[in-house]
């Protein structure tokens, strides 16, 4: 453990009234005293975590938050683990007037205008017409994130997509900013389904590059991971931030080594 990652805990054992040894074992798993102490205790731990982001994530939410203040169309696209779902979700948590939804394999458009009610608190009972109504009458300059948005995508069945973007279309012009999030295959599809209106209509686009070598090593930094070569290269192929988030919080609990072991296919680049 780092000097920096010590003073973090000690600090909260003085602000908290406990023995940095509580900390410690909280840290670790291994504490049994007071629930409440433990949740106190793991509540300042989560909050003493530095933030990070990498230019591509600052780059992303520059993006929704031009969104959100235009009203606008906003189209994000990047790789698998380049941070995407982690700016959203933030940029979400930390507005009133943003909601936040993950998309799933192949949705019908009645399954989509239901979770879209249900998600903004409308009824959900009705047609589709009806249901899409309703959303359109609780816009109120409101931003929606629709993430992982290349999941709409039916490759078989062209007309399947454009069904399903045209209710983000509706929406936006009903007065909602819309944030579509996904691979770089949903740009492809945006583009070569023209009908839908849509790629002409995007107001801020942000594809940013793949994290780098460097991401990779100051994140390392930042959580206390010592083998950051070995984990840069895992990361790069393991879902990027996420494979390495796994890492950090096990790693007090199991030691590093086990950590990486325990995390997706093990530790081995």
């Amino acid at each position: 453990m780092d000097s920096t990652a010590t003073s973090s805990q000690r600090q909260i054992a003085n602000d908290l009234g406990v023995s940095p040894s509580t900390v410690s074992q909280v840290k670790k798993g291994t504490y049994n005293g007071k629930p409440e102490t433990a949740a106190k205790i793991k509540a300042a731990l989560d909050a003493s975590v530095p933030p990070f982001t990498t230019d591509g994530q600052e780059q992303m939410a520059v993006v929704l938050e031009a969104a959100a203040e235009d009203c606008e169309f906003a189209l994000i696209v990047g790789a698998s683990g380049s941070g995407k779902t982690y700016v959203a979700e933030r940029f979400a948590a930390d507005r009133e007037d943003t909601l936040y939804i993950k998309m799933w394999a192949n949705p019908s458009q009645g399954g989509l205008l239901r979770a879209l009610c249900l998600l903004t608190g409308v009824a959900v009972s009705g047609n589709n017409d009806l249901k899409l109504e309703r959303l359109r009458a609780v816009a109120d300059g409101r931003l929606l994130i629709l993430d992982e948005s290349d999941l709409l995508i039916d490759p078989k069945r062209a007309d399947r997509f454009l069904a399903r973007v045209e209710i983000a279309r509706e929406l936006k012009e009903a007065g909602f900013g819309i944030a579509l999030l996904g691979l770089p295959e949903l740009q492809v599809e945006l583009q070569r389904n023209a009908a839908s209106y849509i790629y002409s209509r995007i107001g801020y686009h942000a594809a940013p590059q793949p994290p780098t070598v460097a991401d990779f090593f100051r994140y390392c930094d930042a959580r206390g991971l010592t083998k950051k070569k070995d984990l840069a290269k895992l990361a790069a192929g393991r879902g990027g931030f996420r494979y390495l988030d796994k890492v950090a919080r096990l790693a007090p609990r199991v030691g590093e080594d086990a950590a990486m072991q325990l995390v997706f296919r093990g530790g081995k680049p």
